[in-house]
This record gives C-alpha cells, sequence and structure tokens, in this order.
C-alpha cells in the first residue's frame, strides 16, 4: 500500500504511472490525493481505492471524466471550499463522502443516455446534477 499524489498532466490517464508521485499505478488499497487538475478514469482503473480531493487552504477545481464502466469512490476533504466536476460518458458507479465541515461544490454531468450508480453521503457541501436520463427504480 502506498499514499500517492495526483499531479497528471502526461496525459491525464488514472492508469497512467506517470501521472502520480512517486511514480506508479495505484493498486487496490493505495492512499489517493488529488489536489487539482484533471483524471480520465477508465474501467476499474481506481476500483478498491477512494480518491481524497481537496485542500482548506484552497479553493481548487478538480475534474473526473469517467468512462467505459468507471468505479470511483471520492471523498471531498474536512474543510474543502473545491468545485469538483465528475463528466459520466457511459454506465459508471460514483460513491462520493464529505466530511464536517465542507462547503465543495460537487457537480456530475451526464452526457445523453449515460447512467449513474452510487451513492452520495455528503454531510455537509453541495450537489448538482445535471443532464442525461433519471430512472427511478
Amino acid at each position: 500500500m502506498s499514499n500517492r499524489t495526483w499531479v497528471g498532466g502526461i496525459n491525464n490517464n488514472a492508469n497512467d504511472a506517470s501521472n502520480w508521485s512517486p511514480d506508479g499505478r495505484p493498486i487496490p488499497g493505495d492512499m489517493l490525493d488529488m489536489q487539482a487538475g484533471t483524471m480520465n478514469v477508465r474501467g476499474n482503473n481506481l476500483a478498491g481505492d477512494t480518491v481524497v480531493i481537496g485542500n482548506a487552504q484552497v479553493g481548487a477545481t478538480s475534474t473526473l471524466n469517467l468512462s467505459h464502466h468507471a468505479n470511483v469512490s471520492l471523498e471531498i476533504a474536512q474543510l474543502s471550499r473545491d468545485q469538483v466536476t465528475v463528466n459520466v460518458q457511459g454506465s459508471d458507479t460514483l460513491n462520493v463522502r464529505t466530511d464536517f465541515p465542507s462547503t465543495g461544490l460537487l457537480t456530475v454531468n451526464l452526457a445523453d443516455h449515460a447512467s449513474l450508480a452510487g451513492a452520495f453521503n455528503m454531510t455537509f457541501g453541495n450537489v448538482v446534477i445535471n443532464g442525461g436520463t433519471a430512472r427511478a427504480s
């Protein structure tokens, strides 16, 4: 198990070792930290990991692009004021948790015909869901 920090910039692929510090692809159980930037998550690249987003001292912007049945767990850090955008392209899974107090803003954008499963356990903060087709089951 390792602590890894997202540096991105190479190709923003979450499965590319050079986008993380220390260099290496995440494996289940790693502690993943993202302060800002854009991350592309395909399939099970990050299954078994939680990505902690945010910094109490910065109102940063982070974007996650999910595709190919991505399965992602996010934690918006305590005291975070960050803006987090998640773009959903297909049938993906997103689990989100926030800690008290957090005033982060989570925006989820669903592409046409996209579907999203998951749980939003947000004690504080805001969530906005745009687009897609919602069906109650």
